[in-house]
This record gives structure tokens, sequence and C-alpha cells, in this order.
């Protein structure tokens, strides 16, 4: 994502969803991705997703992610 465009990450982890859906990590890029590209109801969605789905996720950190899409 750093080194690419967010479109073209966007592309390579929806394709990684497709294989394991419940990869936290692709999901946190995914919603990384959607932000820079200004799509910020789709990345908060998808914060949303992780948050309510997956146990084991970090969810501080997707606390803050959401923080900062609600910020821009």
């Amino acid at each position: 994502l750093e080194l690419g465009s967010a479109e073209e990450a966007l592309s390579s982890l929806q394709q990684a969803l497709n294989k394991n859906e419940r990869s936290v990590y692709r999901r946190l890029l995914l919603g990384s991705a959607l932000t820079r590209l200004e799509r910020n109801e789709e990345a908060l969605a998808e914060y949303d997703r992780i948050i309510k789905k997956e146990q084991n996720a970090p969810l501080i950190f997707v606390r803050v992610q959401k923080a900062v899409v609600l910020r821009e």
C-alpha cells in the first residue's frame, strides 16, 4: 500500500480476501486503502465489520483507524 497506488492495493486486497475473508490484517489494509481513496463510508463499514465479527482483532488499532477516517 505504501509503495503502490491505493487503487492497485484495493484490487489486490479484494482478491486476497476472496481467498481468506477472515484475515483481519488484510481487512485493516483494505480499510486503509479505502480511506486513501476518500471512500470513507466504505472504510468505516470495513472497520465496523472487523469489530463485530473478529473477536481476536486488535480493536484499539481498528478504533484508531476509525477515528482517522472520521476526522477527515
